[in-house]
C-alpha cells in the first residue's frame, strides 16, 4: 500500500494557513512583518549609499536575519510543498518515500510444548503478518511544519501584544499566563512530530508502533527538561535534570547505533535525531530561569528552521536516489 501526498492535501493546508492568518492578532502580527521588511529595505538603501560598517548597519543585519527567520518559520509548509514539486518536475522525477511496517503476530501459531497433550514442537512463526506501507515523506514531515508555523504565530502574536516588551526572564512567573502555556503545548507537539519523523527516517524500514513509542518516550523526557528550564538550579541533592538529560542521550544513542546502516542519507537522519535531543537538552538546561525569554524562543525557532531546511533540501533532491 502506498501513501502519497495528493493535490487535495494542498487545498487543506492552504485553508488551514488562511484560517490561522485571518485571526485578528495574527493579522496585526503580519502588519508588523510588513513594517519590518520596509525598515529592512530602507536600511539596505542606506548601507548601499554608505558601505562603512557602523552600528546602524549591524542593526540592519540583525533585523534582516530576524525577519528572514520569522518568514521562513511561518511559511515552511508552503516551502516544503514547493520543494517537493520542483524536485518531482526534474528529469528523473524522484520521490522521497519511507517504508513503514506493521507486524501482527498470529498467537495461534505458537504452542507450549510441555503443556501440549501431543508433546509436539512449537510451530515455526510463519503466520506473522507484515504490512508494508510506502509513505510519501512529505506526509510525514508536514504535520511538523504546520505545528512549527502555529507555535511561531503564537509567540509572535504575544510579542505584538507587548508581552515580551521588557524581555522578561524565562522562569515560572512567565508561564502564569495561559497564552504562554498554549505556546508551550504547541512547541511540545512540534518536537514530538519532529522526533517521530526523524526516528521513522532513521529506522527505515520502520516499525510504526516501535518508533511511535520511542518518540513518545523521548518527548516525555524532553517535557521534563523544558519544565526544568524555568526553575533555578538546585545545587543540593541529586540533580534530576542532568539524570534526565543523560537518560535521553542514552536512549538516542542506543536507537541510532541500533539502526546505523550503509545508507549515508539514512545515517544523516539518525545524526539529526541525535543532535535534536542534544541541542534542545543542553539549551534548556543552560537556561534554568536565568536566560531571557527572547533568547530561548529565538533558539527554539532557529533550531526548528534548521530541521525544516533539512527536510526541504531532501524533498527537492529526492533523497531515495542516494540509497538502494
Amino acid at each position: 500500500m502506498d501513501l502519497t501526498f495528493e493535490n487535495h492535501y494542498v487545498v487543506g493546508i492552504t485553508v488551514f494557513m488562511l484560517a490561522m492568518l485571518f485571526c485578528k492578532n495574527l493579522l496585526e502580527t503580519m502588519q508588523s512583518f510588513v513594517q519590518c521588511w520596509q525598515q529592512c529595505c530602507v536600511a539596505c538603501l542606506d548601507a548601499w549609499a554608505c558601505p562603512c560598517a557602523h552600528y546602524g548597519h549591524k542593526e540592519m543585519v540583525r533585523v534582516v536575519v530576524m525577519a528572514a527567520v520569522y518568514t521562513f518559520s511561518v511559511g515552511q509548509p508552503f516551502m516544503m510543498i514547493l520543494a517537493r514539486y520542483i524536485g518531482t518536475s526534474s528529469e528523473y522525477k524522484p520521490l522521497w518515500t519511507v517504508n513503514v511496517i506493521t507486524v501482527v503476530w498470529n498467537a495461534s501459531a505458537f504452542e507450549h510444548q510441555h503443556n501440549s497433550t501431543n508433546a509436539q514442537h512449537s510451530k515455526h512463526p510463519s503466520l506473522v503478518d507484515v504490512k508494508v506501507t510506502e509513505t510519501d515523506v512529505l506526509l510525514l514531515v508536514m504535520p511538523f511544519a504546520l505545528c512549527a508555523a502555529v507555535s511561531t504565530w503564537t509567540w509572535l502574536s504575544l510579542h505584538h501584544a507587548g508581552f515580551f516588551s521588557n524581555d522578561p526572564l524565562w522562569d515560572a512567573e512567565l508561564f502564569r499566563d495561559a497564552r504562554m502555556q498554549l505556546y508551550e503545548l504547541a512547541y511540545v507537539l512540534e518536537q514530538w512530530l519532529l522526533t517521530l519523523a526523524l526516528a521513522t527516517l532513521a529506522a527505515e524500514p520502520a516499525d510504526f508502533w516501535y518508533v511511535l513509542c520511542f518518540s513518545v518516550t523521548c518527548v516525555l523526557i524532553t517535557c521534563y527538561l523544558l519544565a526544568c528550564s524555568r526553575t533555578a538550579l538546585d545545587t543540593e541533592g541529586v540533580n534530576m535534570p542532568i539524570l534526565a538529560f543523560a537518560l535521553l542521550c542514552t536512549a538516542l544513542s542506543v536507537f541510532v547505533s541500533r539502526h546505523w546502516t550503509q545508507c549515508v542519507h539514512q545515517n544523516l537522519s539518525a545524526v539529526a535525531l541525535m543532535l535534536q535531543g542534544l541541542i534542545l537538552g543542553f539549551m534548556h538546561l543552560s537556561a534554568r530561569g536565568e536566560a531571557s525569554a527572547g533568547s530561548v524562543i529565538l533558539g527554539r525557532t532557529s533550531i526548528s528552521c534548521v530541521f525544516s531546511l533539512y527536510f526541504i533540501i531532501n524533498l527537492g533532491i529526492g533523497a531515495n536516489r542516494f540509497c538502494v
